[in-house]
């Protein structure tokens, strides 16, 4: 069921969202339609929060992860990517605002959420990802992130902010998976 869709407006810094109840779902699922940052080679990152967004676990030790990437540069690649030292889980690399790949397309996927309810448990996160890469002005190549990762604390998480330094456009939609 969608909890709620934002349609970024140029300039945004952040897209949060606090509709988590884990007395309706027992899961939850994220979209991300084309979204573009507004300066050049930045990721798209999130944060949790278990206060309902007054603070976020940002610290070096708070989120691991696991992350395959394929990239469509040269020959087919696969980096397997394991971080357990920022503050955020990174769920593309180098997108930006180059107009090349405003015409090609931004961040697009899904991850889907876990416990995010369940104090006694680390919340899990699975996601895919697919985004254009640019050199100077061209589209060099296509990669897609397929990732792993929690938040490393028995928490209640309950809102989540992603950000690049600032967006341009796109679409993030919440959805929630009912009980």
């Amino acid at each position: 069921e969608l909890i709620t869709r934002t349609v970024i407006s140029d300039g945004d810094s952040t897209v949060i969202f606090t509709g988590f109840d884990d007395s309706v779902y027992e899961s939850y699922e994220i979209h991300f339609a084309n979204v573009v940052s507004q300066t050049d080679n930045r990721n798209l990152y999130f944060a949790t929060s278990s206060d309902g967004g007054s603070n976020y676990d940002e610290g070096s030790s708070d989120y691991a992860r696991v992350v395959l990437i394929q990239s469509s540069t040269v020959a087919l690649t696969h980096t397997v990517y394991n971080d357990s030292t920022t503050g955020a889980i990174y769920l593309s690399n180098s997108v930006g605002a180059v107009d090349a790949e405003e015409v090609a397309h931004g961040v697009c996927g899904k991850m889907e959420i876990f416990g995010a309810g369940d104090s006694s448990k680390f919340t899990a996160m699975n996601y895919k990802t697919s985004f254009s890469g640019v050199t100077h002005t061209t589209v060099a190549n296509v990669y897609m992130w397929q990732g792993i990762g929690y938040r490393a604390e028995a928490a209640v998480v309950n809102a989540i902010r992603f950000q690049f330094s600032t967006f341009e456009s796109g679409t993030i939609s919440f959805y929630g998976i009912k009980k």
